[in-house]
């Protein structure tokens, strides 16, 4: 017999009442009654409630809540069908409660196994999916040089449709547009759609001029606009590469990927390309109004921030048109390109 059976038969054995459990809402006198009717009980063998309450001297009235007690200690039975009781064994008591504790466990036990379940199929079947439904879009850094450059040429071997792209310059290195020329020219003999849109002060240089060119001999659109964002390369319009950092186009390179994004990026290059013009309307030496307006604050002296005030362009724009506008007209320095400008006749 276990420790706490043991002390029931005990208390019971010496007509002590066990103290009522930690928050019991029954008052003390119904829950001393208990026992003596249990006691009585026990004797007689069988009875009902107001037979009992008889014996003890107690009203039905005032030992309801202790027969109550009795049955949820399962102390008391019922027997036939005339609403006598009998008494149940302390020891088959405990057990009995012990047994509907065991199967309440075991039917939570047996519940929380199904939620731990279903919670598992939701979050390694259902959540993974509608995650994957809503994002729609990888996104990836590249940063080393080498990385770079294998990405871009499996990207141009893996496009079927088109690469269109735009560039505000400056130019990079002659290794890396020889290394572009390559690949578009793979591009276009392919049957692919290749268009390029550079800044209209990018084409102002011989150097730029002659690459552009060469561009546009293999059979891409070339085109020159007075404003491009930022460097942009769009393969098949499910596929988006630029600098993670516009402003530093030498920072890591950002590749996004996935149609449900491309659609902003296709109508940004469309935008800037319905604003452009074909390379071969733009007469080799001549200068768009925005150079003009450029080379004449030079002359006149004017700092990059000032002329980027009176122009609404940012002084990075300035720098980057007067570094290509000296290559065009030979100068060393952005002041004497204002003024050879103008000895050229390249601005009125």
């Amino acid at each position: 017999m276990s420790a706490e059976l043991a002390e029931v038969v005990r208390r019971a054995q010496l007509s002590i009442a066990p103290p009522p459990p930690e928050g019991h809402l029954l008052p003390a006198e119904p829950y001393d009654l208990a026992l003596p009717l249990y006691l009585t009980l026990r004797r007689s063998g069988r009875g009902k409630l107001p037979d009992l309450c008889a014996v003890i001297g107690v009203s039905v009235l005032e030992a309801g809540s202790a027969w109550h007690h009795l049955e949820s200690l399962r102390l008391i039975r019922p027997v036939g069908s005339g609403g006598a009781f009998a008494p149940v064994d302390p020891d088959a008591a405990l057990t009995q409660l012990f047994d509907a504790q065991k199967e309440r466990l075991g039917d939570q036990a047996a519940e929380l196994a199904l939620i731990h379940s279903c919670a598992q199929e939701i979050a390694t079947r259902f959540r993974p999916a509608t995650l994957r439904e809503s994002v729609g879009v990888e996104v990836s850094f590249v940063g080393d040089r080498a990385l770079r450059a294998e990405r871009l040429r499996s990207l141009h071997l893996s496009s079927h449709v088109a690469m269109w792209s735009m560039h505000p310059g400056p130019l990079p290195t002659a290794e890396i547009l020889e290394r572009s020329l390559e690949l578009d020219a793979e591009l276009v003999a392919r049957g692919l759609s290749v268009r390029a849109v550079y800044g209209r002060a990018l084409a102002a240089g011989p150097r730029a001029r002659k690459y552009l060119q060469t561009l546009a001999d293999l059979g891409a659109e070339v085109r020159l606009a007075d404003q491009v964002p930022f460097d942009l390369l769009l393969f098949d319009a499910t596929t988006a590469v630029m600098p993670s950092a516009p402003s530093r186009p030498t920072d890591p390179m950002l590749v996004l990927h996935g149609s449900e994004l491309m659609g902003t990026y296709v109508a940004m290059y469309n935008d800037v390309w319905s604003r452009s013009a074909p390379l071969a309307d733009q007469a080799e030496g001549s200068l768009s109004n925005r150079q003009e307006d450029v080379l004449r604050y030079l002359a006149a002296g004017l700092s990059d921030e000032q002329i980027g005030r009176h122009l609404g362009i940012s002084a990075r724009t300035v720098r980057r048109i007067a570094v290509e506008l000296m290559e065009q007209v030979g100068a060393t320095s952005r002041f004497q390109a204002g003024v050879r400008a103008a000895e050229l006749g390249l601005v009125g």
